[in-house]
């Protein structure tokens, strides 16, 4: 009986073991398939993006080339035609764009259909500088602008998009700073969904997020420098009481929020009014 047993058990376990072999070789050959597809992809990237990198250099080489042969001209908006293939692009401005003693070249192309470039240089001493350099993933729409935003009579420049992906408004700036004195430009400041109001030299908008849970917002320009002045949520879904606070998250502490029974008139002619009461 004893060997009887000893038998059973040799069949029910023993004999699995081959089946149990083969699985984890199925296994160990997937994942290892699956590592080099994963290998091979981020070759192909890394050499895409090379190719790009390479092709970009090449297109701003005949940019400036260009431009350099243009020096004692102004333009705008000048279609540079250096690819045969119609979704990329080259467009240049040139001249005194943000003040009278000096110039810029704004440079807007395209050598892919995954990104957007935009590079500003300083003449100076008949050399191009680069003094901005962007490169944005391809979004729905990308829009240069040049305006005095911070009140200090100073053209600055601004970079409008709005990403193609997300829940909720976000109408995205990216805003550098103009120093005259240097022609040079401060770091960049991003604001969603914002209004400028540069004699107030105040920025309102309303934050990224859903309606009921996002807060407005109003910051203040303290030279190159951006001060937080306030935020403003709703205290629950009806939207008849508002928090006023000045850091995130002081909307939870009844210490260091504020109850008003309505938005300021200040915030309602924002463009992201309507989204922070919206239902």
């Amino acid at each position: 009986m004893r060997y009887f047993f000893l038998l059973m058990i040799v069949v029910l376990f023993g004999c699995h073991q081959p089946e149990k072999r083969t699985v984890a070789k199925k296994l160990l050959s997937r994942a290892d398939s699956l590592s080099k597809k994963r290998a091979e992809t981020e070759r192909q990237f890394r050499k895409e993006h090379l190719t790009d990198s390479l092709k970009q250099d090449s297109a701003l080489a005949k940019i400036l080339r260009y431009a350099y042969n243009h020096l004692h001209s102004s333009y705008s908006d000048v279609d540079l035609k250096i690819w045969d293939d119609t979704t990329l692009f080259t467009t240049l401005t040139f001249g005194n764009i943000f003040s009278k003693d000096k110039k810029h070249l704004i440079v807007q192309n395209r050598v892919n259909k995954y990104e957007f470039n935009e590079n500003v240089y300083l003449l100076d001493n008949s050399k191009f500088i680069s003094v901005i350099k962007e490169v944005i993933p391809d979004l729905t729409f990308v829009v240069d602008s040049v305006a005095d935003v911070n009140g200090d009579g100073h053209k600055d420049f601004l970079l409008n998009w709005y990403p193609e992906s997300g829940c909720c408004a976000r109408n995205v700036y990216g805003v550098y700073l103009y120093t005259a004195a240097s022609g040079m430009f401060s770091k960049k400041y991003e604001f969603i969904n914002p209004d400028f109001f540069p004699k107030e030299k105040v920025i309102r908008g309303v934050d990224y997020g859903h309606p009921g849970e996002v807060p407005l917002y109003k910051y203040k320009w303290n030279g190159l420098n951006v001060d937080t002045v306030e935020y403003i949520y709703p205290t629950d879904a009806t939207r008849k009481k508002f928090y006023i606070v000045h850091h995130y998250g002081d909307e939870y502490d009844p210490k260091k929020r504020k109850v008003i029974s309505a938005v300021p008139k200040e915030y309602r002619k924002i463009g992201g009014y309507e989204w922070f009461m919206l239902d």
